[in-house]
């Protein structure tokens, strides 16, 4: 798994991630964002389109994997940006551990990352840390169905999907995790992809999540 994981897997991650369905729910969270962002998973920079250059001051941008940051720094390079447009800091680091001060940025934006933390709580807790009063945190999520039926399907498919697809679980609850850390969550949830009957044969695999979260 190395050399997929090095090489292969940070292309077919961006390749995914860049799809119209995920692209819609971008366009409705991304714009939120103000002031100082975080945003835990940057991956290979497919928000960047979506923010708001005059709201946002600057972006950090918190990703963990190499060939990820790589794609991203290859795509700030290749796509011109306005002159207006604010600083972006790629950064190295982990969501359990944000190696940043306490309050110290005024949104989080994270999207299609919660499913891939190791510790999805300690994550959580750990956006609220460095979430300054009055701040929130702006998410779009993939997650566990709502029928059970599919929740059964996704649990027989996750341990095979989790290594393929760089630790992403398809069972997790994004709005129960933030309310566990004591967030106030207002969201939205539906099928992620085109309404057409193909599509929704596997709706309950693709149901996803977004919306916004205060702290209580």
């Amino acid at each position: 798994m190395g050399l997929y994981t090095r090489y292969l897997l940070p292309r077919l991650t961006d390749c995914a991630c860049a799809s119209p369905a995920l692209a819609r729910l971008r366009g409705l969270i991304v714009p939120r964002a103000s002031g100082t962002v975080l945003e835990i998973g940057f991956g290979s920079g497919l928000n960047l389109p979506w923010y708001d250059a005059s709201r946002v001051q600057r972006l950090l941008a918190l990703e963990p994997a190499d060939g990820l940051r790589s794609l991203a720094r290859e795509r700030m390079r290749r796509e011109d940006r306005r002159e207006d447009s604010f600083a972006v800091h790629v950064i190295d680091g982990v969501g359990e551990a944000i190696p940043l001060p306490d309050a110290s940025v005024d949104s989080v934006v994270v999207t299609f990352t919660l499913c891939t933390v190791e510790d999805p709580s300690r994550t959580a807790s750990e956006m609220r840390r460095v979430l300054r009063p009055g701040g929130g945190v702006f998410f779009a999520e993939h997650g566990a169905a709502v029928s059970e039926r599919a929740r059964r399907w996704q649990r027989r498919l996750e341990p095979a999907w989790t290594p393929l697809a760089g630790g992403c679980r398809l069972t997790r609850h994004p709005p129960d995790i933030l309310r566990a850390a004591g967030f106030a969550v207002d969201w939205q949830e539906g099928l992620i992809g085109p309404p057409t009957s193909p599509w929704r044969a596997i709706d309950g695999l693709l149901h996803g999540y977004w919306g916004s979260a205060v702290t209580r």
